[in-house]
């Protein structure tokens, strides 16, 4: 009906509309403040008890690691405009349902889909004529046209784009600086009419600075997906480079540096592997997605199985190493140094780090792991600060590229060991001086980047490994 939807324009562009934000962690919670900061009262919905409990208080996992979240949730909550609650009656009479719950991976690459059925039945329980939609949750294609719509249309008689409007808008946020991207960063919303699409784009507006693009919902279900396959496609090149580069004993930094001064090449950095709650799955999600229509999609999936395997491939480098060294795995200490999955944030979602700490455990070796940032130790022994972590340590990992580690000088590292006179680095991120820790008389290696020594070629010349480009080496 017209006046449903004259009435919901209405409300959101004079604030009037109250917003339910369902999920209340990692994009939930920020997308709830923004909103409320933006002047709507909003309510902040989630099944966990210690979270809201927490919320309430001005305590979350954000507050601390994401910058600015602390004093904005303080200052909504403050305002009133902001309300945690794990009361779903509190919901009722919501202009605006908001779906934020995880999509996490089950076996063999299909989507769980279990948190946004749910929350979408929540919502749908509650909607009334000129009720809005969003659903933010990443989703496989098709789930809104052949599950989500039918679904709300089935349940509530309505029908969309008259009695109610419905949009798919996937979040592009990075940890660390989400307030930032969700400001700045330009958004997809996905509908199925225009009445939807226009009623997003105002509400959106309110906060968002960055260009906002309509298009259809299939559209924007494939393109979040094709964002994050693109990213996995090209770590994964970079850690095939990486492999490379070790096997034929030259440095992947230098090669990486030199490739990417062709003006049409941009190589990424390789690691210990790829994580968090996004890359490790969206492409296995537009894989299967394209498999149901009879398409394979051999490069994204082969390089899932690339990035996926670089754990293991870099802990049988590190007890290669070792061998060479004459350390036996058997009880040497392994200081890994960063269990989250990124520099400088607290999330160890499908962090790498873990299956690196077990497989090195798994051989025998004495793995300590140490995070300013996480209290996680996959069940080993976690060490209460850097020192305790590295004193002794016949072999350090570093896991993350925390600022922290970045900044410890190769002496004072050195110090730390103890009385060791020849210690393994191994550089999981490709983060640290390598010159500087051989200098302090490490034994440095990383991800593509072996460790020095000298060979004789098939050709009898003496060539001094592993290579950086500078033939001074």
């Amino acid at each position: 009906m017209e006046s449903s939807y004259l009435t919901i324009l209405n409300r959101i562009d004079s604030r009037r509309a109250k917003i339910s934000v369902i999920g209340q962690g990692y994009i939930g919670l920020p997308t709830a403040l923004l909103l409320s900061s933006a002047g709507y009262r909003v309510v902040g919905y989630d099944l966990n008890l210690g979270l809201i409990d927490g919320l309430r208080e001005g305590r979350h996992h954000l507050v601390d690691r994401e910058p600015g979240v602390g004093e904005l949730l303080r200052g909504e909550l403050s305002s009133g405009r902001y309300a945690p609650t794990h009361d779903p009656s509190d919901m009722d009479g919501s202009d605006v349902f908001i779906v934020a719950v995880p999509t996490p991976r089950i076996d063999g690459g299909e989507a769980n889909l279990a948190y946004v059925y749910s929350a979408v039945r929540e919502a749908s329980a509650r909607m009334t004529a000129g009720t809005l939609l969003i659903v933010e949750s990443t989703i496989p294609p098709l789930t809104s046209e052949m599950e989500i719509v039918p679904f709300v249309q089935s349940e509530t008689g309505m029908e969309l784009g008259e009695d109610w409007f419905y949009s798919f808008c996937p979040e592009r946020a990075f940890p660390g600086r989400l307030l930032y991207e969700m400001r700045e960063n330009d958004r997809i919303i996905g509908s199925l009419d225009e009445r939807s699409a226009h009623l997003v784009e105002r509400l959106y507006g309110s906060f968002v600075r960055g260009e906002l693009h309509r298009t259809h919902v299939r559209v924007a279900e494939v393109s979040k997906l094709v964002e994050n396959a693109y990213r996995d496609v090209n770590i994964a090149f970079a850690n095939e480079v990486a492999l490379a580069c070790a096997a034929l004993n030259v440095d992947v930094e230098s090669v990486i540096s030199l490739a990417n001064r062709h003006p049409r090449v941009r190589i990424l950095r390789p690691g210990i592997g790829v994580g968090g709650s996004c890359l490790t799955k969206d492409p296995l999600f537009l894989a299967r997605a394209a498999g149901r229509e009879g398409v394979n999609l051999e490069l994204t999936t082969t390089a899932r199985k690339v990035n996926e395997a670089m754990p293991r491939i870099c802990a049988e480098q590190v007890l290669k190493i070792m061998e060479e060294e004459g350390v036996d795995p058997e009880g040497a200490k392994v200081a890994i140094l960063g269990v989250t999955y990124k520099g400088n944030v607290p999330d160890i979602r499908e962090t790498p780090v873990r299956d690196l700490a077990l497989s090195l455990s798994e051989a025998g070796a004495r793995v300590v792991v140490y995070d300013p940032m996480s209290t996680e130790s996959f069940g080993l022994p976690r060490a209460g600060s850097l020192e305790e972590a590295l004193s002794g340590a016949d072999v350090i990992i570093l896991g993350a590229d925390h600022d922290e580690f970045k900044r410890i000088e190769p002496e004072r590292l050195k110090r730390m060991v103890g009385g060791k006179s020849r210690v393994i680095l191994f550089d999981g991120k490709n983060a640290l001086d390598r010159e500087g820790f051989e200098r302090a008389g490490f034994l440095y290696a990383g991800v593509g980047r072996p460790k020095r020594q000298r060979v004789t070629s098939r050709a009898g010349a003496v060539l001094p490994l592993a290579l950086t480009g500078d033939l001074r080496t």
